[in-house]
């Protein structure tokens, strides 16, 4: 199959990378509405200043110029510390991220002059887009709103009502879009959970893994077409002198480990099993291999020790485990997995069937002892993939990969087992040595990175918002403060104050909960290829973030409404 060079590289890393960058600029647009909100409000505030101006011959452009200096000058500034909070940031992802992670040109990850160029470019844009707005607002300057602004400037009176739409409007928005980072981060986060208490198939716990590298010049050419006894001696005799160690319950040697290596599919025909019909994905294999031989499909292959099953923790649902009768001079034998049994079984007794695998040209023919059940490969967010297991002594790997089970902690055996396996041959070098669960988690990263990461900006995106709600109601108050007074005045309580200004801003919000719910249901498949366990419409998230944004709100409207309720019915009247 033929597929882009950046698609074989990249993989799945860069529908995760576009998803991390769809959160950041939410996060930004977020932000620079914030800014907007500011800028809008401090407009309306001098707007008494503008309209003098106005009266005494400043032209609308000199006022617009100024407005966005003050604009771009404060987005510059938020560049700038962006910039440093980014090159810490940089450095703390990095220092979190594995050693083994496969991300590639992770080594070039930094601030160079290519991103200090992006950083001003969106300073730029965004001060200028998001500045403009207000700024062309608070320089009309007709006849008619230049006397209504010095009017209502000289009483005091509150924001016309097309500015508090104006403002309500962004606010919502920012709801909006915090609701839909949320969604986000809350579907990545159970599912992180849910890969996390996944079953894996065995007992990872005090599993220790090593990989051993066999020389051909010690150990003969490597043979993919029949036994090769020299190594194959070497994986008995490591799998019993590493099982006799002091804290080890038993050892083995495979050609690949569970989670860490993935499948490496072969083609596979089944005895007796006529050829599959033509279209057919299985029919588009029969083309490959030596002359009459038709597969039916594929499978991986792995090679074990007679040990492997007890130490791997593996369960057997039918048949005989691979033991030592299975030698080179015995037919091949094989078990296979639960998921090669359905597809290539499924609706017959597999012990007992032969088939040939197409191996590099080798066509070794088997016959199937037992089956065992599915186990994770390389990837626990994918379903199993049909695998079949034959014994070391009858075709032994090049490379060995060795399991150990310890009683104690795995990593207190390493230097033990290090020993020992020099005692064997000093020239075979221990790679790779670590802990199964260590291993597990590695492969865990990029679902971890992206329940953090958007978990973060999710955060970030809710403290902005709740920022803007508050800066609204404030403002809305202090605009409203002869309103209140009169209110009071008249016999209205201090709670009955109270709950029309938190009505007031929870009917704002209550507009971006909708907004946000309909869009973050119509963008979920955006994240659906990054969940395990969970739909991109699960109802638990969909019912539960709605509740959050509705407290975090409750919050940013309490302390305006308070202050509202405390107004001095008196004083507010004297104000001006």
């Amino acid at each position: 199959m033929l597929v882009p060079a950046d698609a074989e590289i990249i993989g799945s890393l860069g529908r995760l990378f576009f998803l991390l960058l769809c959160a950041v600029a939410l996060v930004l647009l977020i932000a620079c509405v914030n800014v907007a909100n500011l800028l809008l409000v401090r407009a309306t505030e001098r707007e008494r200043e503008f309209a003098v101006r106005t009266a005494l011959g400043a032209k609308r452009g000199q006022i617009v110029r100024q407005l966005l200096t003050e604009s771009v000058l404060l987005a510059s500034l938020g560049g700038a510390l962006g910039l440093l909070l980014a090159s810490l940031g940089v450095r703390a992802l990095l220092a979190l991220l594995p050693a083994a992670a496969n991300v590639p040109r992770l080594d070039e990850v930094r601030l160079d002059g290519q991103a200090l160029a992006y950083t001003a470019a969106v300073s730029l844009l965004t001060g200028i887009l998001f500045g403009l707005a207000p700024a062309w607002r608070a320089a009309r300057g007709d006849g008619a709103n230049l006397y209504a602004a010095l009017k209502e400037s000289g009483r005091g009176n509150a924001a016309s009502a097309r500015r508090k739409r104006l403002g309500n409007l962004l606010v919502a928005g920012e709801v909006a879009l915090s609701l839909m980072l949320l969604v986000g981060a809350g579907l990545l986060v159970q599912s992180f959970i849910r890969l996390q208490r996944a079953d894996p198939g065995f007992a990872p716990s005090r599993l220790l893994t090593l990989e051993l590298r066999t020389p051909d010049y010690r150990y003969g050419k490597y043979e993919t077409s029949g036994p090769n006894t020299s190594r194959a001696r070497l994986f008995e005799q490591l799998e019993q002198r590493l099982s006799a160690l002091p804290g080890v319950e038993s050892a083995a040697v495979a050609s690949k480990l569970p989670v860490k290596h993935g499948p490496n599919p072969w083609g596979i025909s089944i005895e007796g099993r006529p050829a599959p019909p033509p279209g057919s994905n299985e029919a588009g294999a029969a083309a490959s291999g030596k002359p009459g031989f038709t597969q039916h499909g594929s499978v991986a292959i792995n090679r074990i020790t007679p040990n492997y099953a007890r130490t791997l923790g593996l369960r057997l649902l039918r048949g005989r485990w691979l033991d030592e009768r299975d030698t080179a001079e015995q037919p091949m034998v094989a078990l296979i997995s639960e998921t090669t049994a359905r597809k290539y079984w499924p609706n017959e007794d597999p012990i007992g069937q032969r088939f040939t695998v197409d191996y590099t040209s080798w066509f070794p023919k088997m016959q199937i002892v037992g089956v065992v059940a599915d186990i994770k490969t390389n990837t626990y967010d994918k379903p199993p993939y049909p695998e079949i297991y034959w014994p070391q002594a009858q075709a032994p790997s090049s490379i060995a990969r060795i399991l150990i089970r310890t009683k104690a902690e795995p990593e207190s055996l390493a230097s033990a087992v290090r020993a020992e396996i020099e005692k064997i041959d000093r020239d075979l070098p221990v790679m790779e040595l670590s802990a199964m669960e260590e291993v597990i988690a590695v492969t865990l990263w990029r679902a971890r990175l992206a329940a953090w990461l958007l978990g973060l900006f999710a955060a970030l995106a809710v403290v902005l918002a709740a920022a803007g709600l508050y800066g609204v109601l404030s403002y809305s108050v202090s605009q409203r403060t002869q309103e209140l007074g009169l209110r009071m005045a008249l016999g209205a309580a201090p709670g009955r104050v109270l709950r029309l200004v938190v009505s007031e801003g929870l009917r704002v919000v209550s507009v971006g909960l909708l907004i946000g719910l309909v869009a973050s249901f119509m963008l979920s498949r955006l994240v659906a290829s990054q969940l395990y366990g969970v739909t991109a419409y699960d109802p638990l998230t969909y019912a539960g973030v709605p509740v959050l944004l509705l407290i975090v709100a409750l919050l940013a409207c309490f302390l305006p409404a308070r202050r509202a309720a405390k107004v001095d019915p008196m004083i507010a009247l004297r104000t001006e």
